[in-house]
């Protein structure tokens, strides 16, 4: 005897009559099960690599990236991009795949990408079935994607631990691949990371060898202040250093280097909604 599946996968046809609270409250609701009102979501890694990836897991984790997902999803209404099931939408830094899932609503599957240069995280991914492709890239490396070939880009903590020269080698690729009037969005550390890791606790810094780092880091550079005004551009070479670290920014230093790849429409700092801030970039038609 053969036994059929009732449940069915999240496909834009079944998700886009979901307002934003009923879609967000559906993913939330996949972190207990996988199936929700009959359709089959993807999984979760254990809650150990959420938060080294991530900082937080589960509901908490869907949430913060969904505030993400939003943001985006009204920076390209507003720049005139309209998603369909047949747009292309790339996470650079997919991890695994906590922000790619939201745009299930939106797009189908086979027009979800994700790269990351961690195929352990990217291995997540896959095996809790998040729809989508995957690849993985090197750090200082290229994009599988012809050029032209994409509608939005977007990138959620990404930036902001990325050296200059690491950064440039990513912005040229990202506006390649992206259509005459594709969209990137990208999170960046403002200049208000400085006055986070002065004013961090002592208890908080004992426990944490990042801001033990970062702490560091800082007594290396003098007059930090004044060399984040005169470069606009601060690299801490926290991590391994060469490839990754943790980058502040200014307004400034976006729209002059980024400027040069992309119309920059927005450098949105505000700490209420987002710890870091948010750079809304068009490619020139």
């Amino acid at each position: 005897m053969t036994t059929f599946s009732t449940t069915r996968r999240p496909l834009p046809h079944l998700l886009s009559g979901l307002d934003d609270a009923q879609w967000l409250q559906t993913l939330q609701a996949s972190v207990d099960s996988r199936i929700v009102d009959g359709i089959n979501y993807p999984g979760f890694p254990d809650a150990s690599l959420q938060v080294e990836t991530v900082g937080s897991s589960g509901k908490e984790t869907i949430a913060e990236g969904f505030r993400f997902y939003s943001f985006v999803l009204n920076a390209a209404r507003v720049n005139g991009i309209k998603l369909t099931p047949g747009s292309k939408v790339l996470d650079f830094g997919a991890g695994w795949g906590r922000i790619m899932r939201c745009f299930l609503r939106e797009v189908l599957p086979s027009g979800l990408h994700g790269v990351d240069t961690s195929d352990r995280f990217l291995g997540a991914a896959r095996q809790t079935g998040v729809p989508g492709t995957f690849n993985l890239i090197q750090p200082d490396g290229s994009l599988p994607f012809e050029s032209n070939s994409l509608d939005i880009v977007y990138a959620y903590s990404v930036f902001s631990h990325l050296p200059e020269h690491i950064q440039k080698i990513w912005l040229t690729e990202i506006a390649r691949v992206l259509k005459p009037g594709g969209l990137f969005v990208a999170t960046v550390q403002p200049p208000r990371f400085l006055d986070f890791i002065r004013s961090a606790e002592k208890e908080c810094v004992a426990k944490s060898a990042w801001l033990q780092e970062l702490r560091a880091e800082l007594t290396k550079i003098k007059n930090i202040d004044t060399a984040l005004e005169e470069s606009k551009f601060i690299f801490l070479p926290t991590n391994n250093g060469k490839t990754y670290g943790d980058t502040i920014m200014t307004s400034t230093y976006v729209g002059r280097v980024w400027g040069a790849h992309f119309d920059i429409k927005e450098y949105l700092d505000d700490a209420e909604r987002f710890q870091q801030a948010i750079v809304t970039a068009q490619v020139r038609k």
